[in-house]
């Protein structure tokens, strides 16, 4: 069972869970792709894309290497991992992190109240991009309820700050929608 929320810390009730943590590592040296792949069994060559793409068992994660001596790791589910994977030397690129508000989220609502950061086109893309100016974190919502954060550079404990800006808030319009009596939207300040 999971532990409860401290709503002092966090009073939207809302944790994310992190998903990815994307780092990059720059080994400061050129690197013969060809030679490491023909030692290690668990990497293989690319030359179509120049890179050699490892898979590193602990903590599973993947690195793609590059001739440059630059590195690229992901599938990281901390940034405990990631630095683990990469050794010294890496850099936090992206933090991709998810959470489900259990209700569902009329999309044209929240783009109409907050036109100026969010862009919706369910023809080309079903879910709303809402792009914070600060921090610089996009957060895609989907009518299911589900939210997937992602850009953060900083901690995952800045992440689920930044998750705190998902207030929820209900709208009565006399609808039922997915079986409830209310229409939900959620609010990003």
């Amino acid at each position: 069972m999971a532990d409860p929320v401290d709503l002092a810390i966090h009073p939207s009730g809302i944790i994310p869970t992190l998903q990815n943590v994307v780092a990059t590592v720059n080994l400061d040296c050129e690197l013969n792709l060809e030679k490491i792949a023909s030692k290690l069994p668990n990497a293989e060559y690319s030359n179509g894309f120049a890179r050699l793409v490892m898979r590193i068992t602990e903590p599973k994660t993947t690195a793609m290497i590059f001739a440059s001596g630059k590195m690229v790791i992901t599938g990281a589910k901390n940034e405990q991992q990631s630095k683990q994977a990469g050794r010294k030397g890496y850099n936090i690129q992206n933090i991709v992190a998810s959470c489900d508000v259990t209700f569902a989220i009329i999309l044209e609502g929240l783009a109409y109240a907050h036109s100026a950061f969010c862009t919706y086109e369910p023809e080309q893309f079903p879910g709303l991009r809402y792009r914070m100016k600060e921090p610089k974190v996009t957060i895609l919502v989907f009518v299911s309820g589900k939210v997937v954060l992602t850009g953060a550079k900083n901690s995952y404990a800045d992440l689920a700050v930044y998750s705190d800006a998902l207030w929820v808030a209900g709208i009565p319009d006399g609808d039922i929608i997915a079986g409830r009596e209310l229409a939900w939207y959620v609010v990003i300040d």
